[in-house]
């Protein structure tokens, strides 16, 4: 976050119109660090906290060998008691599949908590009322440019999310379409390490 907060904030010093109007980011460092950060050193990251340390909590409960695996020391000091007991099958990590798609779909509840997430603007939202309010609201009261940044303005088009804004276009409900984007992210990074483990195993 924080790095995303200083890419957001330098692109006013490096890439501006002749009068100084920012071509990209319209907000400087001093606005987008803060914007960025408030939020990912209280909500998000005592979110992200908890969970981690829920689901380590439910391994060396649960299935302390997965963890042995990976830090032996960490679990026990004994040498041997990572090969003498072998990581258990879908049965015995059953629950923790069934918290972690719990998580996901709850997910995009955060951001559709705090209206739209900062940076990630449309070239609209800086003429729509309600949108510049959110906009200004999380930028410390700052308001937006009356319109949006030229170079924005020509590259919004260029290169479009497969789902933008986290809810894809052709869902009536935003609320489904947030969640099902949390989903099919989540599930493609799962894929891709499952594959990754299935090639390693072979």
């Amino acid at each position: 976050a924080l790095f995303a907060a200083i890419e957001f904030g330098i692109q006013p010093i490096f890439y501006h119109d002749a009068s100084g109007a920012p071509l990209y980011a319209p907000y400087p460092l001093h606005i987008a660090i803060p914007a960025m950060m408030i939020g990912h050193l209280t909500i998000a990251g005592l979110a992200e906290m908890i969970v981690s340390a829920g689901v380590v909590a439910y391994l060396q409960r649960a299935e302390p060998s997965l963890l042995r695996t990976t830090a032996p020391g960490a679990i026990s000091s004994d040498p041997g008691a990572a090969s003498s007991e072998a990581p258990g099958g879908w049965r015995t990590t059953r629950p923790l599949w069934a918290a972690l798609a719990i998580l996901m779909i709850l997910t995009p509840l955060g951001i559709l908590a705090a209206g739209s997430a900062w940076g990630e603007w449309s070239p609209e939202d800086f003429t729509n009322q309600a949108s510049r309010s959110q906009i200004a609201a999380a930028s410390g009261s700052h308001l937006p440019p009356a319109q949006a940044p030229a170079g924005l303005r020509r590259l919004a088009s260029f290169w479009t999310a497969p789902m933008p804004r986290y809810a894809p276009p052709f869902l009536k409900s935003e609320t489904f379409g947030y969640m099902l984007s949390a989903v099919s992210g989540t599930g493609l990074i799962i894929l891709v390490f499952l594959f990754a483990g299935w090639v390693s195993d072979r």
